[in-house]
């Protein structure tokens, strides 16, 4: 069969999803008795080997993965939704990536945070705690961690400052039962989770595919890209992998390395 038809992690994940339904799931293939589970079959592993070495070599289907922003394409995200004429956009949606970019969180999860998860931080009073626990990777809540928001000394960066705004302005009326998440506004069309995680990328793409904005390369963007950018610019300060992957909620560093950029740019580092 070609291999250059797709991508191997699109394969990976149709494996995955297939191998969900086996009786066997557990278990290897065996040839000779053809018991156990298929999926994991030296020929299913073969082929996907060939996929990725003609990966390496251009030779396969080309990639739709999302690349990092960079430093500039990010400041230029938060101006734009700063700038916006929309108050939804310029406090709430602008909040929305802030806490995303700090706690290097998928959107999915960043829409699903509620007000209860945010507690006071009593050994470190200028900070709070959060605890996000939609993250795919996460399975039993034990292994859901408390991670610290921080502040930054620049004000755009600052997720505190943008948390604080977009409750003053949106969530004044907070207590309600149907005001149970953080990002979803009751009233205003993006009051469930899944709204505002969509009206978030949609205001993402419009800013990125202005005729305005300028971008320092190729390859597609979204919300994954605040998320690669976030592991990126934490490895060029100097955090650990591992350190990014607690962050980050990962399951293994494997997937915690595709997320970081293997160029180290010092130049665009900053406080």
């Amino acid at each position: 069969a070609s291999t250059e038809k797709a991508r191997s992690s699109t394969i990976e994940s149709y494996k995955s999803s297939i191998s969900h339904f086996m009786f066997n799931q557990r278990m290897d293939w065996n040839e000779i008795t053809k018991q156990g589970n298929p999926t994991k079959s030296q020929l299913v592993n073969d082929y996907l080997a060939r996929m990725e070495a003609n990966q390496t070599t251009n030779k396969g289907k080309t990639s739709q993965q999302r690349r990092e922003f960079t430093k500039s394409e990010f400041c230029q995200v938060l101006d734009g939704l700063v700038q916006s004429n929309r108050p939804i956009e310029r406090y709430s949606v602008s909040a929305f990536f802030k806490f995303q970019y700090n706690l290097i969180a998928r959107a999915d999860c960043v829409s699903k945070t509620t007000f209860k998860s945010l507690l006071p931080n009593q050994a470190h009073q200028k900070f709070i705690i959060v605890r996000i626990a939609w993250s795919k990777n996460v399975k039993r809540d034990k292994n859901i961690p408390d991670q610290i928001v921080m502040g930054a000394i620049e004000s755009k960066f600052c997720s505190l400052i943008a948390l604080a705004v977009h409750m003053e302005c949106f969530r004044a009326n907070v207590g309600a039962p149907d005001d149970n998440w953080l990002f979803a506004l009751s009233g205003s069309g993006v009051s469930t989770p899944a709204a505002s995680n969509n009206y978030a990328q949609k205001c993402l793409s419009s800013i990125y595919k202005s005729s305005r904005f300028v971008l320092d390369g190729t390859g597609n963007l979204g919300t994954y890209s605040v998320r690669k950018y976030a592991s990126s610019f934490a490895r060029w300060c100097g955090v650990q992998e591992n350190d990014i992957e607690t962050r980050g909620r990962w399951s293994n560093d494997r997937v915690v390395k595709r997320y970081i950029s293997a160029t180290i740019e010092s130049s665009k580092v900053w406080s």
